[in-house]
């Protein structure tokens, strides 16, 4: 990998944790600063890749007039963000029991995906394969997945490697475990920051160093699948409906609702069993429409805005709603009218 390859994948990463802490930053509670910093990357990671799948050939100048915007938006909150940060002290003396194993972690994590480049049996033959369609086909990228094992599954992973892919200008197979190592380590620290906030920090920071020093989870981290970013939209969610709850009485607690509503959208779009969970979270919020209509309605407005638009991007290729593959469409065409792979678009 060249130098100026080196920096494309740094910006290619950049970019989505300044969209992340933005929205988290300005979403979340002062005193839940180092929480924004933890949801950042799968936040910026779902925004990213709806950009790249939405955009596709614009898609350099959408994420730059963001960027912007985002950085004027944090600027301005930074005085209460940093205040936030400085203000407490248990998440440093988290970070002095978590970050030992973090890094031996990280060290097993990147080992395993040097090995393995293209990862795990679904990494290579689902994901990896999906985001090969998204960067060489260009346009044409509709007509050739659903001929892909798994056609249907979502694409939110797939469209972050292919976005990295279009950041650096080529095809490195490993790349696609950033996504997968990034949100373990922040699923990590989510779990542990909730459990000190909700219960102790004893019981947080053991928590957490049990799941870091879990084998099996650093292994499935580094595969390129896509439970570990699964997993994380879902603790992410479930965290910010427990604060929620916590804070119920804030008019401002419905800003919590709304990430949690498009971090569950996250969670459908990575997976077909995230939708269950997106469904299943919206029934339990609607429990108490008997009891309480008018807060009940305004609960799950706030839970629903953010996911819509997820909603609709499961709905807008066609192996998304059917595991039909569509023969005949693809069929009528000859061979010598086949579009050729490309990865420009």
């Amino acid at each position: 990998m060249s130098s100026v390859t080196l920096i494309w994948f740094a910006l290619s990463l950049a970019v989505p944790a300044l969209f992340g802490l933005c929205v988290t930053s300005l979403t979340l509670p002062r005193r839940f600063s180092w929480l924004a910093m933890a949801l950042a990357p799968g936040v910026g990671a779902g925004i990213c890749a709806l950009i790249f799948f939405v955009f596709r050939r614009p898609m350099f100048t959408v994420e730059f007039a963001l960027a912007v915007v985002a950085v004027v938006l944090f600027w301005q909150r930074w005085p209460a963000f940093r205040d936030g940060i400085s203000g407490s002290g248990q998440p440093v003396a988290f970070l002095c029991l978590i970050l030992p194993a973090a890094t031996l972690a990280c060290t097993a994590m990147f080992i395993h995906v040097y090995r393995m480049p293209h990862g795990n049996w679904d990494g290579w033959a689902i994901w990896n394969w999906e985001a090969r369609f998204l960067y060489r086909a260009g346009s044409h990228w509709r007509d050739y997945l659903p001929w892909a094992f798994h056609g249907d599954y979502p694409l939110l992973v797939p469209s972050t490697t292919a976005r990295i892919w279009r950041y650096m200008g080529t095809e490195l197979p490993d790349v696609g475990g950033t996504l997968g190592i990034v949100l373990s380590l922040a699923s990590v620290a989510i779990l542990g920051l909730t459990l000190a906030e909700l219960r102790s920090r004893t019981l947080g920071a053991l928590i957490a160093l049990t799941l870091i020093s879990t084998p099996s989870y650093l292994n499935w981290a580094g595969s390129q699948y896509a439970d570990v970013p699964l997993g994380f939209f879902y603790l992410s969610s479930l965290a910010l409906i427990f604060f929620y709850f916590e804070r119920s009485s804030d008019p401002q607690a419905t800003r919590l609702l709304a990430l949690a509503g498009f971090l569950a959208g996250c969670a459908g779009w990575t997976k077909n069993e995230g939708i269950l969970f997106m469904i299943g979270a919206g029934i339990a919020l609607s429990v108490p429409v008997f009891r309480k209509p008018l807060e009940t309605w305004l609960r799950i407005r706030a839970f629903g805005s953010a996911r819509r638009s997820r909603q609709r991007r499961e709905l807008s290729f066609p192996g998304a709603t059917s595991r039909t593959r569509p023969t005949a469409r693809l069929s009528a065409r000859k061979p010598s009218q086949w579009v050729p792979l490309s990865h420009k678009d």
